[in-house]
């Protein structure tokens, strides 16, 4: 009978396997909990995102830290900003080597290019001012530099009657994450 018997190390061993494997209501629970603060920002990026223009975009476009201070939450959407203006550039440039583009619309779209290479250097410039490489005055006139650039590309094409922009959708979320860059650089200070 000795043989059929299990030690109790062994056994406390099966029980804690046992215990492990099987779902307890403590760790649904707390998947729960994990899955609700997935869906909604941590109160530290809601009280810094509430100060933004478009409070939800800046939400979505931060990572959801508990430690976001208002220059991370800024870096975060001026390097948002950075990735969708090369991203308008590259659009850009390919309607201009179209075709099919009409030449009005290639005018148009000249200016853009030039713009968005001028939109990212501003927002570069943002970003070396929040590490520390010039004054808050410099970062707020870089951030309304850039704002400056994605309306020169739109007015470009708002000056010509039925003209369409074919890089409106793009400006038009650029010109968000500009604004909600500025407004909450305007509270650094």
């Amino acid at each position: 009978m000795e043989g059929s018997q299990i030690s109790l190390p062994l056994a406390l061993l099966a029980a804690l396997l046992l215990a492990s494997a099987s779902p307890t209501a403590e760790s649904r629970h707390l998947h729960r909990l994990d899955h609700h603060r997935r869906r909604h920002p941590v109160p530290a990026v809601s009280n810094v995102c509430k100060r933004a223009e478009f409070p939800r975009l800046c939400e979505a476009f931060v990572p959801k830290l508990r430690t976001a201070t208002a220059e991370s939450v800024i870096e975060t959407t001026v390097r948002a900003a950075v990735s969708g203006a090369k991203d308008a550039k590259v659009l850009a440039d390919k309607l201009m080597d179209s075709p099919t583009t009409d030449n009005e619309v290639k005018g148009g779209l000249d200016v853009c290019r030039q713009n968005f290479e001028m939109l990212l250097l501003d927002l570069q410039k943002g970003l070396e001012n929040l590490k520390g490489a010039g004054s808050h005055n410099n970062l707020m006139s870089n951030l309304s530099a850039a704002l400056a650039d994605i309306d020169s590309c739109d007015d470009s094409f708002n000056e010509a009657p039925g003209l369409k922009s074919p890089v409106s959708h793009l400006t038009s979320n650029l010109r968000k994450l500009a604004l909600n860059s500025l407004s909450l650089a305007g509270h650094l200070n």
